[in-house]
């Protein structure tokens, strides 16, 4: 006896197949959401290492297909470097081109800072091991390179690219001799900052840097490498005068990588060489642009490219020397771009450094911020169509400019206008004086497109000079407190601490007072001559140093003083030339015959009653002294015995 099958309803033909369809979609989906997922990872780890938005120097591009004998087709590659020599019209069809060829990319790709695509590829930028097998240095195509010479390129990255780089256009330059307290009034005010040495000035700086998500940008200031933490030349450029020990490029690469490693906010730029026109041989010793290009090539460049980081050009400015020095070094490195060995690209100096020293603002609009602005004419006309390039404007308005030194000390000073103190120089960039300075220098820094960050000289130096944002121990000058809120009016610029005046101190043999006409202040006149004194007393709530703000005039330069704490020591204190003297009146609008203020940093306060006693130093002529005030430290009151 048979059994006879039961054939499925209509119904149940029907739930099977959607099930079955049901089943095909839900592994169409598992499979694109893999797909996805793996790409996203990709593209994160690749994004996660650092990678600079350059073209790769040796790596070739895909130009077309090229019809061999026989009808076979070959890939015909070419470098980034020739492509950048190309009519802007070639390069933008070039750079719209997506066919690659097995392992041979577009020029989109291999050559991104060119093609201007660097958003669109960011996670396919030279990598680091790109950059390791690409570097100058390293080439296969460079027969003559010495072997003591080759560089075996070994990238360390950083601890970590997190936290990121606030966008801050503000920074602050350093010294051997800063403290962490100057530092500190900063922390949320600047983004960089930079020592004109390859890392850092003891242990603090480093820490306070990355505590606070600051960048330190790296410098090869001049011709030579320094010892870690000192100012001890580590080696020398080669032929640089023929000093020893000679530097290999292996060396410039290793410090940088060292420096860049040390750090958990990572570098991303190298500043070039520090003002290189002011001595220029044969009488002087700074470099030669030519001098200075092949430095570029030989050690500046394959540094930067092994390290990961972007250059910032030598620094220049609108003056004469600076022009042509700095027009002369972009003209032999262009001239060097094709050299097998030690070649230099000025396409891989993606920013401009500039130093100059006036707050005015219209001063800053009228030379830096339009394309005929004076900075670019000046460098228009030195430039020309040197070699037959064409677009040289081009090349420079394509690149941000770092103002990486700045103060008013100098604003006019070669038209017969006196430097400026701090309560000056505060007043001025604060926007107090809106009819000569506008807002002031800074505030039109912030505002330009061109400008994409700015350091103030200096935060503070040994040196006796009114333009610093601090005291020796931290506390901040009235140019300080400007930097802090740039181009506000409401600013105080006044100096601290009771001024003790000339006509309170005890003055000794033929040390007198006299009117000044200017101010209408009695004034300390020949304290030093024939071994006349003059002392101040004044009081201290507390032991320690104190910075010691002097109001004088210096008509004659080099003026000194013997200066002394109490029983202490003479210390020869300098005094910067000032204007004409008081008493010989006052014609020029701008402050000649006027008093200048600058800080004495000195030694050896007691607690309670000090003198400070005045002597002859060196010099015959001496400063006429108007008043001196104990600057108080934070949080302490200073009083004055009159």
């Amino acid at each position: 006896q048979t059994t006879k099958k039961r054939r499925p309803s209509a119904a149940a033909n029907n739930i099977a197949m959607l099930l079955k369809y049901l089943s095909l979609i839900l592994v169409c989906i598992s499979t694109i959401i893999h797909s996805v997922s793996s790409e996203y990872s990709v593209q994160m780890v690749a994004s996660s290492s650092f990678a600079p938005c350059i073209d790769s120097p040796n790596k070739k591009f895909l130009l077309k297909m090229k019809k061999k004998n026989g009808g076979k087709k070959i890939p015909l590659s070419r470098k980034c470097k020739w492509l950048k020599r190309q009519s802007k019209r070639k390069i933008t069809k070039l750079c719209s081109k997506d066919r690659t060829y097995k392992d041979i990319k577009p020029a989109k790709e291999v050559c991104p800072s060119t093609c201007d695509t660097c958003d669109d590829f960011a996670s396919l930028s030279p990598t680091t091991a790109q950059i390791q097998s690409n570097a100058p240095s390293t080439r296969s195509d460079h027969p003559s390179l010495q072997p003591s010479d080759a560089p075996s390129i070994s990238f360390q990255p950083s601890r970590s690219l997190a936290p990121s780089i606030p966008p801050l256009k503000k920074g602050l330059i350093f010294g051997q001799q800063h403290q962490e307290a100057s530092a500190e009034h900063f922390s949320d005010s600047v983004s960089w900052f930079y020592n004109y040495k390859q890392d850092m000035y003891g242990d603090w700086q480093g820490k306070w840097a990355d505590e606070n998500n600051i960048e330190f940008v790296p410098m090869i200031s001049h011709p030579w490498l320094l010892v870690p933490g000192t100012d001890v030349k580590l080696c020398y450029f080669e032929d640089f005068y023929h000093l020893t020990p000679v530097c290999t490029t292996q060396d410039v690469i290793d410090t940088l990588n060292n420096s860049v490693a040390a750090r958990t906010v990572r570098p991303r730029y190298l500043l070039g060489f520090n003002e290189q026109y002011n001595h220029r041989p044969p009488k002087g010793r700074d470099m030669s642009p030519t001098q200075a290009a092949h430095y570029w090539g030989k050690y500046v460049q394959p540094g930067a490219i092994a390290a990961g980081l972007e250059l910032v050009s030598p620094s220049s400015n609108q003056g004469d020397n600076a022009i042509i020095w700095f027009a002369d070094f972009l003209k032999s490195c262009y001239d060097k771009r094709d050299d097998e060995i030690n070649y230099c690209d000025i396409e891989l100096i993606t920013k401009i450094a500039i130093h100059n020293y006036d707050c005015r603002e219209s001063y800053w609009e009228e030379t830096y911020n339009g394309k005929n602005s004076l900075f670019y004419k000046l460098m228009g006309e030195e430039l020309g169509t040197y070699s037959g390039k064409m677009d040289w404007m081009d090349y420079l308005h394509a690149r941000p400019l770092w103002v990486t030194e700045t103060n008013c000390y100098w604003e006019q000073f070669y038209e017969g206008v006196p430097h400026s103190d701090s309560k000056k120089q505060c007043l001025r960039i604060s926007g107090q004086l809106p009819v000569t300075h506008g807002a002031g220098s800074l505030s039109k820094m912030e505002s330009s497109d061109k400008i994409e960050r700015y350091a103030w000289w200096a935060t503070w130096n040994k040196q006796p000079k009114p333009s610093y944002l601090t005291y020796f121990d931290g506390g901040l000058t009235p140019i300080g407190k400007a930097y802090l809120n740039p181009g506000d009016p409401s600013v105080d610029c006044e100096y601290t601490g009771k001024k003790v005046m000339a006509d309170t101190a005890k003055l000794t043999g033929v040390a007198r007072l006299g009117t000044c006409p200017t101010t209408g202040t009695m004034m300390a006149q020949w304290i030093g001559v024939e071994g006349s004194t003059g002392t101040f007393t004044v009081e201290v709530p507390k032991a320690g140093n104190y910075a010691v703000n002097t109001s004088y005039i210096a008509a004659a330069k080099g003026l000194d003083m013997n200066v002394r704490v109490n029983d202490g020591k003479d210390k020869i204190f300098n005094f910067l030339v000032s204007g004409r003297w008081c008493f010989e009146g006052n014609t020029h609008p701008d402050g000649n015959g006027e008093p200048t203020v600058v800080a004495m940093e000195l030694q050896g306060f007691k607690e309670g009653t000090n003198t400070i006693h005045l002597s002859q130093g060196t010099t015959s002529q001496v400063p006429v002294i108007e008043w001196i005030a104990v600057v108080p430290k934070e949080g302490i009151s200073i009083q004055t015995l009159r």
